[in-house]
């Protein structure tokens, strides 16, 4: 008779509590780490500005690939490439790179020059710059963007991939969103949402993304583990309306330029 209590005992308890999450009660629309690597590997490069003879580098980012039929786009900071903006001299020019691996060993660099297409500079802008690859095809595959009117909620895992001292590849942290709408003491004018993933030099303009891929922002300012602002897609939404880039950006379709 004890025997059967334990027995029916346990049984209930096993009923009522509840079970352990598994793989196959993820989400559909999650993909997995190896998932989000592999995304990320595909859609960011090292962002340089280089001299005219691509011996000097003056400034080191990272960027995020659009794909736009057969042209190519990169979206990253402006202070990345502040010294190759459309206004300045030639002297400077913003190159965009990929690695190139066999059997997961570097082998080399794959180097293209892009031109500075739209630029809305970090102290009296948005810090976002809208660059044109100058290759066509170029890259496999294109940045998602995450289109909901509502940002992310709070403590949602992202994702950044950025470029350590623009020297070493694909550095993917993640971490969680931990604010949202904050100001930095010397940019009143514009907000930034931070996530508690790992900035550090050279990860300037290197997306944010959630675990399906949607890119939710562009990392701006950061320091080390905990502060990292990045500009939110509803800012680069409103950046791209004001530029008529919005259609191009979020969904292919071009416009016809604004009237100066």
């Amino acid at each position: 008779m004890r025997t059967l209590l334990v027995i029916i005992t346990g049984f209930l308890l096993y009923i009522a509590l509840p079970n352990a999450p598994s793989e196959s009660h993820k989400s559909s629309n999650e993909l997995s780490q190896s998932g989000i690597y592999s995304y990320l590997r595909d859609t960011t490069v090292l962002v340089r500005v280089m001299d005219a003879n691509n011996i000097h580098m003056r400034t080191s980012g990272t960027g995020s690939l659009i794909k736009r039929g057969e042209d190519t786009y990169l979206i990253t900071a402006a202070h990345v490439v502040a010294s190759a903006k459309p206004d300045d001299n030639a002297r400077w020019q913003v190159y965009v790179c990929r690695p190139k691996t066999k059997d997961y060993e570097y082998v080399g660099e794959d180097w293209v020059y892009a031109s500075v297409e739209n630029y809305s500079p970090a102290d009296t802008g948005h810090d976002i710059a809208w660059c044109k690859v100058m290759e066509k095809n170029y890259g496999t595959r294109s940045t998602v963007f995450y289109t909901d009117k509502a940002p992310p909620p709070l403590y949602s895992v992202v994702w950044h991939c950025g470029n350590y001292f623009g020297c070493y590849f694909d550095v993917i942290r993640s971490g969680v969103i931990d604010a949202i709408g904050i100001r930095a003491p010397n940019v009143p004018h514009v907000s930034f949402d931070n996530a508690s993933v790992t900035s550090f030099p050279g990860s300037s303009g290197g997306p944010i993304v959630l675990e399906d891929g949607r890119y939710i922002g562009m990392l701006a300012r950061g320091r080390g583990e905990t502060l990292s602002n990045y500009i939110p897609i509803r800012r680069i939404r409103q950046w791209a309306r004001d530029e008529g880039l919005e259609s191009l950006i979020f969904t292919g379709a071009r416009e016809m330029p604004k009237a100066k």
